[in-house]
């Protein structure tokens, strides 16, 4: 997993695959901050599987990726409020996983097999929204009860910001000055203010 703070400014490559040449499938995930802390300080992590801390309740396995669960704690370091949870469930199991009082929104992305998400019967790519402010809907129950296959679903939630979005192209912001002030900076060589602190010889290491 590798993640982005990109605060008051990075600059970064992306690429695919692998050196044998194989396809690789992931995800790219755009996590919103308040307004107030656009121009925080850029920070970057790499964190390989081994490193993520995963909770395994009977046939349900879960990574956490970001926040908190049962004393485990995500790698993601970001200043919202945020839960992401990625669950791996083999056939015949229900697992329910409480969100915490502080996030009022939530949404699950099934990504492989089919089950359920509380009264939803889902299959990949279906996207199941849970609005969290009703302290009666906090518990998502995900199951496979009856199926001959399993489930792998990406559990997010966050505290809403009721902010304004300003988006062009890689730069996101909160008002449309704002951008264009980004853009122009950017094109005159001034958009880096400070480059990430990251020992990139960690990681390049274990290859």
């Amino acid at each position: 997993m590798q993640w982005i703070s990109s605060g008051s400014g990075i600059e970064h490559a992306e690429g695919g695959g692998t050196p044998a040449g194989m396809d690789t499938e992931g995800f790219q995930i755009w996590v919103n901050v308040p307004s107030g802390n656009k121009m925080d300080a850029p920070r970057y992590g790499t964190h390989t599987a081994d490193s993520i801390p995963v909770l395994s309740v009977g046939g349900c396995s879960a990574r956490i990726l970001a926040g908190s669960s049962n004393g485990l704690v995500g790698p993601f370091s970001t200043i919202a409020h945020i839960k992401i949870v990625d669950f791996t469930l083999e056939p015949n199991t229900t697992y329910q996983h409480l969100i915490p009082d502080h996030l009022d929104n939530c949404i699950v992305y099934i990504y492989r097999g089919v089950g359920s998400v509380g009264a939803k019967n889902v299959s990949k790519h279906q996207v199941v929204h849970v609005d969290a402010r009703d302290t009666l809907a906090r518990g998502v129950t995900l199951s496979t009860a009856g199926a001959t296959v399993g489930l792998s679903v990406l559990l997010f939630a966050g505290r809403r910001l009721r902010q304004p979005i300003a988006w062009r192209g890689p730069f996101v912001m909160t008002t449309a000055a704002e951008i264009k002030q980004t853009v122009e900076e950017y094109q005159q060589g001034r958009f880096l203010r400070q480059r990430a602190a990251w020992d990139y010889k960690r990681i390049s290491s274990k290859r």
